[in-house]
């Protein structure tokens, strides 16, 4: 059974207002050479039930490569946009420390690394949830599953 856990209001800064979440985002490179613990940056994003991949802002990877003081590894992916038109971008492995539900999830996801101030978590990610979009309202909302005792009647009958 699933109940609501937690509802986020819309982001009034865009145009229609959005639904947005604050993820922390980190690289567990430092770790993986023995030199140290990485540096964790937060970054707004946009959840997009449209889009396929997950989108980071170039900056943010440049922040994560000034606190680390390395550059992150990357490859390059050519993906198709709505209109039709394929661009290649960057893509970079990125752990997701703390994810849409607030949890440390410690999840690597794979991002496009795009120019703005915000990124896009898209159904890569999103499909990992239960959401809820409540446009009217202005608000999202996020479910768990929660462990549903059986009605009594369902029970074994023991003394039978």
């Amino acid at each position: 059974m699933e109940v609501l856990m937690a509802t986020f209001p819309y982001d009034p800064a865009y145009n229609p207002p959005a639904p947005t979440v604050k993820i922390e985002i980190s690289t567990d490179l430092l770790k993986a050479i023995g030199v140290g613990d990485d540096a964790r940056i937060g970054v707004t994003m946009v959840l997009d039930t449209g889009a396929d991949t997950s989108l980071v802002p170039y900056y943010a990877v440049k922040l994560l490569e000034r606190e680390i003081s390395r550059l992150l590894p990357y490859d390059f992916r050519t993906v198709e946009g709505y209109d039709g038109e394929r661009s290649q971008h960057k893509a970079y492995t990125l752990t997701v420390q703390s994810g849409i539900d607030g949890s440390d999830s410690g999840r690597d996801v794979v991002f496009l690394a795009i120019k703005g101030n915000e990124g896009v978590l898209g159904r890569d990610v999103l499909n990992e949830y239960s959401i809820s979009l409540d446009g009217p309202k202005g608000r999202w909302g996020l479910f768990v599953d929660t462990p549903s005792t059986p009605p009594p009647d369902a029970m074994p009958d023991e003394g039978n």
